[in-house]
């Protein structure tokens, strides 16, 4: 099946696999969530390599990791 021209089922395998680190809300990860203002969990941030927040909702996420792909990778 395919949205928007994509295949589905490579986009959910790569989110499931995914390589970026889960903060859980208790102890120590606390303060993270307090410092980067999470409304709940689960919550998406995309951030720079440089610790910048680019975006902080999934949808916005997913269009900026999108285009930041697009623009790193098409010829």
């Amino acid at each position: 099946d395919e949205v928007l021209g994509m295949k589905l089922k490579p986009v959910l395998e790569n989110m499931l696999a995914h390589p970026w680190p889960e903060v859980e809300s208790t102890g120590d990860n606390h303060k993270i969530i307090e410092d980067f203002a999470f409304a709940g969990l689960p919550y998406f941030v995309f951030i720079s390599p440089d610790g910048k927040i680019i975006s902080r909702d999934f949808r916005k996420a997913f269009d900026k990791a999108q285009e930041v792909m697009k623009s790193e990778f098409d010829d």
